[in-house]
């Protein structure tokens, strides 16, 4: 008798193959945001998905294309079941509808956050 093994989840794995875009995930996490648009504009926000490669995320305001930003999303999972986390993201902002904004990542870091506390921009 031969043994088939099935997926036990719906969630796509993740694909390795550079050609292909990365799979985006939906997911819906509180952010806060910071670019310099003549001034330092600060803002909230909602994560709408994430991929590897990109964070699509609605601000408050639509956000101008092809500028530095900074995200800070609180992560759901906690350091050891205790400590918060921050996700900190630097990216460039590559697409907007209305206040539907998508970014690239170019760099992020974890950070730890002090209980209590939201993430900050």
């Amino acid at each position: 008798m031969q043994t088939v093994f099935a997926p036990t989840s719906s969630v796509p794995e993740p694909r390795i193959d550079r050609e292909q875009p990365a799979v985006s995930y939906p997911v819906q996490l509180r952010l806060r945001y910071e670019m310099t648009v003549g001034y330092l504009h600060k803002g909230e926000g909602r994560t709408v998905s994430m991929s590897r490669t990109e964070v699509i995320f609605e601000a408050l305001l639509r956000l101008p294309v092809g500028k530095c930003v900074r995200l800070s999303i609180e992560w759901p999972v906690k350091l050891d079941n205790e400590i918060p986390l921050t996700l900190d993201v630097h990216g460039r902002t590559v697409a907007a509808q209305g206040n539907r904004v998508s970014v690239e990542i170019l760099r992020h870091e974890f950070l730890l956050r002090p209980k209590g506390r939201a993430a900050s921009a």
